[in-house]
């Protein structure tokens, strides 16, 4: 049975960020709405910045979860390796990136295809009288340049989870195990977990 090292988490999380197929490429994000009610969606890993500990993901600014993180930014990930029986629930809080270098920045590192999305002319989940892409019938097809989409970067942000503990659980017939990493003042701090 492998051990839960952080080393282990952290190379998964990289390699996630570049292999559509890896298990932790999509993962729930949860936010915590002004009705104190928990949302979860899933989405992509866009980037992993190993240093400081921050998982990037994309939005669009007028989305509800960018208002329930201005309001509260305490946000929790869970992803799921179903090859290895690992459950990552990642507490983090967020910070939105808005028409700034670190949207700028990530926008550049994004496919046209990836941020069409964000060209709709309603903001995600408004109410609607039939079912709707809300695109354009231009913007169905394959794009093939970030100039074709450049309005998209108007509703485009970035929302950046700096990691504040990773509860590992590692599932196994044979007996679980589980561990906890906290960061405290740029240091890891470990700790079992009975699982």
């Amino acid at each position: 049975m492998p051990k839960i090292t952080l080393d282990n988490i952290i190379n998964e999380l990289q390699r996630a960020c570049v292999d559509k197929k890896h298990n932790f490429h999509y993962f729930v994000f949860a936010t915590i709405s002004s009705k104190n009610q928990v949302n979860q969606r899933m989405v992509v890993l866009r980037f992993f910045n190993k240093k400081d500990a921050i998982i990037y993901i994309h939005t669009d600014f007028r989305s509800p979860k960018v208002e329930q993180i201005n309001i509260n930014p305490n946000v929790s990930l869970l992803f799921y390796n179903s090859r290895q029986k690992l459950q990552l629930s990642i507490k983090a809080k967020a910070i939105v990136h808005h028409k700034n270098e670190t949207s700028k920045w990530l926008w550049s590192k994004s496919s046209a295809n990836s941020v069409k999305g964000y060209l709709g002319k309603m903001p995600p989940s408004v109410k609607c009288d039939c079912e709707t892409n809300n695109l354009e019938e231009k913007y169905l097809k394959n794009i093939d340049s970030l100039k074709t989409v450049k309005y998209a970067y108007e509703n485009f942000a970035v929302i950046a989870c700096h990691i504040t503990s990773i509860d590992a659980l590692l599932l196994n017939r044979t007996g679980h195990k589980r561990k906890l990493f906290e960061l405290e003042n740029e240091n890891w701090v470990e700790s079992y977990l009975v699982p």
